[in-house]
This record gives C-alpha cells, sequence and structure tokens, in this order.
C-alpha cells in the first residue's frame, strides 16, 4: 500500500521531467522547432523574453544577436507606454510573416534571412 502512495505522489515530479527534457523551443532558439498542437504555425510561435531596465536584459542570452538588435529596435520605436516601463518583464510575441518578414507584437521590425541574398538579415523596412 505504502508503495502505491509513493507513486502516487511522484507520478506528478516525473511527467514535469518529462517535459523539460524535451522542450519544444530549445535554448537558444526564439521559435520552436516542433508544435505543440497538431495545427499550430510555427512561424508564428516566437517568443523573446526580456527585462526593460537601461539597459535590455534577455533571460536567454544565446538567442542570435539578430534578434536582440530587432528586440531593441522595437522598444526604440514603440511609443505605447505600456512598453515604457523599467525593470518589467515582457513577453514579446514574434512573427515570420510573408517574405521573411519579422514582426515582434505586430510591428515589422525587420527580414529573415532569405537564401537567394547571401543569407544576411535585414533590420528595418
Amino acid at each position: 500500500m505504502k508503495s502505491l502512495l509513493y507513486t502516487l505522489l511522484l507520478l506528478p515530479l516525473f511527467s514535469f521531467g518529462q517535459s523539460k527534457i524535451n522542450p519544444s523551443r530549445s535554448k537558444g532558439e526564439v521559435f520552436k522547432h516542433r508544435p505543440d498542437t497538431p495545427m499550430e504555425d510555427l512561424n508564428k510561435s516566437g517568443l523573446i523574453v526580456v527585462t526593460r531596465t537601461p539597459h535590455l536584459m534577455f533571460e536567454d542570452n544565446t538567442i542570435p544577436d539578430v534578434y536582440k538588435k530587432m528586440t531593441e529596435k522595437f522598444f526604440n520605436t514603440v511609443f505605447r507606454n505600456e512598453y515604457k516601463k523599467l525593470n518589467v518583464k515582457y513577453h514579446l510575441k514574434i512573427e515570420k510573416r510573408a517574405f521573411g518578414d519579422i514582426y515582434i507584437e505586430g510591428i515589422k521590425v525587420g527580414s529573415s534571412p532569405n537564401p537567394s541574398q547571401g543569407g544576411e538579415i535585414r533590420i528595418g523596412n
């Protein structure tokens, strides 16, 4: 009876551990590499977590520098008061739209690499 009780108590811990072993977004990646649901669009699954201080502090410092620059551009160009508060953690939604355009919270901030253009990323319009 005790073993059954211990099993029931430890079962949630094992299931939590499995979700951390195989996450859908790896460290250093902005977009998921596999969908959580069958109909999820991976181009709209981007996420950057950043704390706004006098300098931006990224929760995951291993994301590519290009996305960090785009995030800085987003904070410099947005004029809504909700993104002007200091010492606040923001969960920014990133999307890849048509022609490789990158949008943060619905605002265009750059373009993703295009193989025909040598793989460079353009920041700006």
